[in-house]
């Protein structure tokens, strides 16, 4: 017989701690040194760290700061009984966050010199200290009540009971702060260090107080004080721990944690003494701890980030040096797991002792598989190109025996003698007794690639799964038959029994099924509750099934058919599984760069059970924001309505679906799964109508209460019922009023009729008046003059053109008297023949210009007939005429769009309205102005009946030494 010594390299693990997902920058952590940790009444995680105050909602952090904030550090959050949360920094600034906004409360600077206060609420006060200062303020008024500055107390860490604030001197008295604000030193007195007391951490934990007490050296001390310190004051000292730098303290569900510079140490108290139950991170500098909702334990350090434990129970019972060192996980002996390496090595870890050992093979050749013999306490090592049998001993390994390779896959002892091997060719049962000599192939099961076997006592049978199905065979494999499921083969990874006789079968990408008397009965998948239809590894415990897959690791309770979850928000750290065995009710399960545990009977007891809390984050229309709300108006053209929403909770985007529907009257109750994953839901271009958008979040089994928003999409106005209904109530208001005021009405009509005709008549008057003022003898006489000198000088073709002119403007003015408006485009052919008559007349003294804005729609343009022309002829008659030359007028015709007026104006350069009337009024014939006179009385007739009046403005026009230079007449028409 060969025996020899393998080369082997020993590692003994102590047990590890919990295992804890590590939040880093590369995780998006905004920072890695953090000081103190709060969860609000929402679920939100606020961090307070160097670069600032972060808020964690369970997808981003969100960082809160001030524009007068000085510097970026912040310290010490809490949160107060009103839900508002308080924080300050080095610099003496006390901030505050309410309605999600930053407040600079209060700037204590000059009091705090540069030191750190604490920050305690109580009702309505908040106490701030440091070792030998103390300042209560009102949270509401900011007045400050109090303050003390006394190297005699020590205010480091006070407790606040019953409205009394309790603390030390320096001479080991307990000393109180009334709520009337006076210090009382009691009788009650520690003898102890006053260094240490000036360093203490005064905490309360069930019906104790704790002062945690440190020298300059970093040991530590706890005096266990009685809390009624008022009429039963005793105290007890304990040992001192080692020396450590305490940072923190924090009683959470009546455990004691100290934060050190040398990690997490974690008390609990026995008979009225605390006991040191665990450490957390060793070696890790902490600064806090807090328990959230969920039941996960964050812990913060200097310089490592976040540690987020989702259940304490979860061991990290082995972690691989080598980065996927771990290939496969097998069972050994009773309390044996056997990890192949992926180094040609191999590791054995003891449970009992929480030991493992690490073996390199000296063949230069990778270890494949291990199978062990509990009848000859022998293993069996299956390497590239061979495979062994040694024992171990003494933590050593003692080989006997070369044989051909098998290349297994999978095994199953039958009886003492006999095994059943699943191998990458074939599947076969194989004689023990002679494994010394040989392997010798007892019985060929099949001949295809094999993947697992099972050998049932209970049963009575044998199964075999390969490339071709799973097949069983009877006890002395006489007879062979194929297990389908609605005539189909199965391909499974995995058998076993459980202690009901059924045979369960894993697939490797179709769930699993259950198998009665070698027939599928069910068939289960994601739409039973499988967190995934692709899973790795299967194993049975008492009425459970537990399958680990690639969205985490289940238990399946058999008996009532449910699902529960473990994933990696409940602490595991990876789904690349490797391994799934028992020992006992501990799961142990292997990844390729760890080993951890847990104890199935007590996992889920620390597992959140509360239902999800998902709210609203923003409602946008447009991609415009809206303010929260429970419903909504959407204006009908809006093609875009976008829900956004989240739950808080660490890895909740990771670990809670969502599902919605949009209800109208004729709906269904339908519920729509957001898949997506970015918790948005979009809807496009809803039809007129209202709707009610429904959302509810899904954490494990457990559903959310129902959140709802109303959304009503406006249609036309005239679809609208209420257009409907008031034109149902205009209708009979107008029916009442005609027969309610018919008499009156009558009456106002008659009266309306006569003011009309009585205007008519009036405006008829005022026409001729103009036209006769416009046709003046005067003007008449002037141009038959002109014609008549025209004719006497021989020039026949002038005479004719002016007689033309003159003939054609009088026949305008004549189909201008017929209607009452006429268009501006006619307006100007008019003024256009009469300044061309004058210019003749005045010859080459008079010049004129007509400017018209081009934009203008001249035919479109109404305005009443004969305003503007006596204007004209005014600054003709009564300005120009006196001038000897240079007669000049302009007039300009402009559109004012946003009020709809026309503008008018008319400008001379003539002797002005006061000297006219002076030349006038020396005539012997004094000419009365009849044109302007009765175009003035037109005017304000016009404006009673219109809505928008006509302004007319006549200025003067001066030089610089305030003589007459002309005149300016403005008209603005309302059209």
């Amino acid at each position: 017989m060969l025996s020899f010594f393998i080369i082997f390299c020993v590692e003994f693990l102590s047990a590890q701690e919990p295992i804890s997902i590590h939040l880093t920058e590369k995780e998006g952590l905004p920072d890695k040194e953090f000081y103190s940790i709060v969860e609000d009444d929402k679920g939100f995680v606020w961090l307070a760290g160097n670069k600032g105050l972060f808020r964690y909602d369970g997808y981003e952090f969100k960082l809160y700061t001030h524009p007068e904030q000085v510097g970026l550090s912040v310290f010490t959050p809490i949160l107060d009984k009103d839900k508002i949360i308080w924080y300050t920094n080095l610099s003496g600034q006390l901030f505050c966050i309410k309605n999600d906004e930053v407040i600079l409360f209060k700037k204590l600077k000059d009091f705090f010199n540069g030191n750190l206060p604490r920050i305690q609420a109580h009702n309505n006060l908040l106490y701030l200290s440091v070792s030998s200062r103390l300042l209560v303020l009102d949270k509401v008024s900011g007045e400050i009540l109090y303050t003390n500055v006394s190297s005699n107390y020590y205010y480091s860490y006070i407790t606040v009971i019953n409205n009394v604030a309790y603390f030390f001197n320096d001479e080991g008295y307990l000393c109180k702060l009334t709520s009337d604000f006076k210090v009382e030193i009691t009788n009650k007195k520690i003898d102890y260090n006053s260094t240490r007391l000036k360093r203490a951490h005064l905490s309360r934990i069930k019906d104790v107080l704790v002062l945690n007490t440190l020298s300059r050296s970093g040991s530590v001390n706890k005096i266990i004080i009685n809390s009624d310190v008022e009429n039963n004051f005793g105290y007890s000292i304990t040992n001192s721990d080692p020396g450590f730098i305490t940072q923190e303290i924090r009683v959470i569900d009546d455990v004691y944690y100290v934060l050190s510079n040398e990690g997490v140490y974690v008390y609990e108290l026995e008979d009225s003494n605390l006991v040191l139950k665990r450490k957390i991170l060793e070696g890790t500098s902490t600064t806090d701890i807090i328990k959230d909702k969920n039941g996960n334990f964050w812990v913060s350090s200097n310089y490592d980030g976040i540690h987020v434990y989702p259940n304490l129970d979860f061991k990290s019972n082995f972690n691989c040096s080598q980065p996927n060192g771990i290939k496969k996980m097998i069972r050994g002996k009773y309390n044996e797991l056997i990890l192949i390496g992926s180094k040609g090595d191999f590791y054995m870890f003891d449970a009992q002792n929480n030991k493992n050992q690490r073996f390199i093979y000296d063949r230069k050749d990778d270890v494949k598989f291990i199978m062990y013999d509990s009848i000859r306490n022998k293993y069996f090592l299956q390497a590239s190109r061979g495979s062994e049998s040694f024992q171990r001993t003494n933590n050593k390994l003692r080989f006997f025996k070369k044989y051909i390779n098998l290349n297994a896959k999978d095994y199953s002892f039958i009886g003492n003698d006999s095994v059943i091997i699943t191998t990458g060719s074939r599947s076969a049962v194989f004689d023990l007794s002679e494994y010394e000599f040989r392997w010798n192939r007892k019985k060929a099961l099949d001949q295809n690639r094999g993947y697992s076997c099972l050998s049932s006592k209970r049963l009575k049978q044998h199964y075999i799964s390969s490339v071709k199905g799973v097949f069983v065979f009877n006890q002395d494999f006489s007879e062979k038959k194929e297990i389908k499921h609605n005539g189909n083969s199965l391909f499974v990874r995995d058998i076993i029994t459980t202690n009901d006789n059924t045979l369960w079968c894993l697939s490797f990408k179709n769930g699993f099924y259950k198998v009665i008397d070698n027939k599928v009965v069910k068939h289960y998948t994601t739409d039973d509750g499988l967190l995934s239809n692709t899973n790795s590894f299967f194993r049975s415990n008492k009425n459970s099934i537990w399958i680990a897959g690639e969205k985490g690791i289940q238990e399946f309770n058999f008996k009532d058919e449910t699902f529960r979850n473990l994933t990696k928000k409940n602490g595991i750290p990876s789904y690349d599984f490797v391994g799934l065995e028992f020992i006992k009710d501990r799961l142990y399960v292997s990844t390729p760069n760890e080993l951890f545990s847990f104890d199935v009977n007590t996992v889920f007891n620390s597992i959140d059970k509360s239902k999800p809390e998902p709210y609203f984050t923003t409602i946008s229309v447009d991609n415009i924001e809206k303010e929260i709300a429970s419903s909504y108006s959407i204006p009908t053209d809006s093609e875009k309505i976008e829900i956004r929403f989240n739950t808080t909770g660490f890895l909740s985007s990771e670990n809670i679906s969502y599902e919605y529907r949009l209800l109208t009257d004729s709906d269904d109750d339908d519920w729509q799964e957001e898949s997506s994953k970015t918790n948005t839901v979009i809807f496009n271009k809803l039809a007129q109508g209202s709707y009610t958008f429904q959302l509810r979040a899904k954490k494990g089994d457990k559903y959310s209460e129902i959140k709802t928003i109303d959304l009503k999409v406006k249609g036309v106005f005239y679809e609208q019922w209420w257009f409907f209904l008031l034109l149902t109530v205009l209708f009979g208001f107008l029916i009442w009023m005609y027969f309610n005021r018919k008499n009156k009405e009558l009456q106002e009509r008659q009266k309306l009729i006569i003011d009309k005709q009585t205007k008519e008549l009036e405006n008829i008057f005022l026409k001729l008046e103009s036209l006769r003022s416009q046709m003046n003898p005067h003007f008449i006489f002037n141009a038959l003059n002109s014609i008549q000198d025209y004719i006497l000088n021989n020039e026949k073709k002038l005479a004719r053109t002016y007689l033309v002119k003159f003939s054609r403007l009088i026949r305008m003015y004549l189909e201008h008297s017929q209607s009452n408006t006429i268009s501006l485009d006619e307006e100007l052919s008019a003024l256009n023949f009469y300044l061309e008559l004058e210019k003749d007349r005045f010859e080459e003294s008079f010049t004129y210009t007509i400017q018209v804005d081009q934009s203008m729609n001249q035919e479109l343009i109404e305005i009443p007939t004969f305003l503007i022309q006596p204007y004209v002829e005014n600054a003709i008659k009564h300005g120009l005429l006196h001038k000897k030359e240079n007669r000049e007028l302009d007039i300009t015709f402009s559109f004012d769009y946003d009020k709809s007026i026309l503008h008018c104006v008319i400008e001379d350069n003539g002797v002005g309205r006061a000297v006219s009337t002076e030349i006038n009024n020396r005539k012997a014939f004094k000419p009365k102005s009849f044109s302007s006179e009765a175009n003035a009385k037109r005017i304000d007739l016009l404006n009673k009946t219109r809505e928008y009046p006509i302004q007319l403005e006549i200025k003067d026009k001066y030089n610089d030494t305030l003589e007459p230079t002309g005149t300016i007449v403005t008209i603005d028409i309302p059209v």
